[in-house]
């Protein structure tokens, strides 16, 4: 299987996963639901007492002004020290957890929706940890490859996050995941080609959104790959400079 990036595509990812996968399947799934309530209890004694949400960075993807939005603790191998530090249970947990490289929490508030999209790349798993769903389907739910469910608190959703997919929260209250990503197995010798080149692309995306410019637009996505192959070896730099100085 080819590793795909969606920086670099015009079209909908095309792969063959399934839309969900069976959590009982992987090691690592087993040591974050055997660790829920410590997750649960610690990210809801943290939340209430401090305000660390901050609007996702693509403002685009919320049907709501400021409708998503997240605490960072890792993003593609660059940790948040200043958030860890507020959840160190959590960051014990994440820390043993093989192949793990972005951890965070999402909150979306009521009566909103993230847009249909296709994430960065098929090289990961990206798992949804339910701490606080407000309901169930019709009402919140999730949908991936046209397949819709809905979960629980301390229940885990896994994907492939290059396939279609969105969510909605339609009740009164808040909804709030945890979100992790995993590298796949097939795709490990090409860890740090995912990281740098997802990387490379949320800065385009960012100097994007900054400019007026929707990425999205074919004509102007076809001209990035350069540019995100002269960004991957300062975004591993990045890497190294804001862990090592604790930068976060």
């Amino acid at each position: 299987m080819k590793l795909w990036f969606s920086i670099y595509d015009e079209k909908r990812y095309q792969g063959d996963e399934v839309a969900f996968y069976n959590p009982s399947d992987y090691d690592w799934a087993e040591i974050v639901l055997k660790n829920k309530d410590i997750i649960i209890n610690e990210f809801k004694q943290t939340i209430n007492s401090q305000k660390l949400f901050d609007p996702y960075f693509n403002y685009l993807f919320s049907t709501t002004d400021g409708g998503w939005k997240t605490i960072g603790l890792k993003f593609w191998s660059i940790n948040n020290y200043k958030n860890q530090q507020y959840f160190p249970e959590i960051t014990k947990i994440i820390n043993n957890i093989p192949g793990l490289i972005s951890a965070s929490f999402s909150k979306l508030e009521a009566n909103s929706e993230i847009i249909p999209h296709n994430g960065d790349s098929n090289g990961f798993y990206r798992c949804h940890l339910g701490l606080d769903i407000p309901g169930k389907l019709p009402n919140c739910g999730f949908e991936v490859k046209g397949e819709q469910k809905s979960w629980g608190n301390g229940e885990l959703l896994i994907f492939c996050d290059a396939l279609y997919h969105r969510a909605w929260n339609n009740t009164e209250n808040e909804r709030y995941i945890m979100i992790f990503d995993i590298v796949r197995k097939e795709f490990e010798p090409q860890q740090n080609k995912l990281i740098t080149t997802v990387l490379a692309s949320m800065l385009l995306q960012k100097v994007g959104l900054k400019l007026g410019v929707g990425l999205n637009e074919s004509f102007k996505r076809r001209r990035l790959k350069p540019l995100v192959l002269i960004l991957r070896p300062f975004a591993q730099l990045a890497i190294w400079f804001t862990n090592y100085f604790k930068v976060y």
